[in-house]
């Protein structure tokens, strides 16, 4: 299950970094920049979550 989220987040992280190589202002392009990394920390802490034993 966990798996989804990790996929989910991570296909969001490059829509965000996507958005944010497009974008010609500066202060959007910061926020996206920003989403980007957001969903890309939450695939990597469903990742760990999911593969190292608790």
């Amino acid at each position: 299950m966990t798996d989804i989220y990790v996929v989910q987040h991570t296909t969001l992280a490059a829509v965000f970094f996507l958005a944010a190589d497009l974008e010609t202002k500066p202060r959007q392009r910061f926020a996206k920049l920003a989403g980007g990394w957001f969903f890309l920390a939450l695939s990597i802490f469903y990742g760990l979550t999911e593969y190292v034993p608790s």
